[in-house]
């Protein structure tokens, strides 16, 4: 792994669906998953008391609508703090039940089966 603003942050195949990986210690922690075939980069610490969020699981959410009935929503997964349960949306970062508290999220590709996150930016629209 490097330790510019891109690093190299593992082989896709390594990745177990669902289950985070931290892969960058060094830059203050950074974790990857893939959920539905897509890949997401975040810090690895939870906003709210520094817990190992990184070390959590990814999942779709349960919403419900305004008639009580419940579902899944495939669109936004979301990871999970160990710790206390807080959970961030991937694809934003923000917190589902609070959305002050924030989880840093990276932009994340893949060339052939290798992971790059770029630290210095979030991701855009394109990725």
């Amino acid at each position: 792994m490097n330790a510019g603003p891109v690093i190299t942050a593992g082989n896709v195949r390594d990745l177990e669906e669902g289950v985070p990986s931290v892969v960058a210690a060094e830059v203050g922690g950074i974790a990857v998953a893939v959920w539905r075939g897509k890949l997401y980069a975040f810090r690895a610490t939870c906003p709210h008391e520094q817990g190992p969020v990184g070390c959590g699981r990814v999942r779709t959410p349960l919403v419900s609508d305004r008639t009580g009935t419940a579902g899944t929503d495939e669109s936004r997964p979301v990871v999970i703090c160990p710790w206390h349960r807080w959970e961030y949306d991937l694809g934003t970062g923000r917190g589902v039940r609070n959305p002050r508290a924030a989880l840093r999220t990276f932009k994340v590709w893949q060339e052939d089966d290798t992971i790059y996150v770029d630290t210095s930016k979030r991701p855009g629209r394109e990725g």
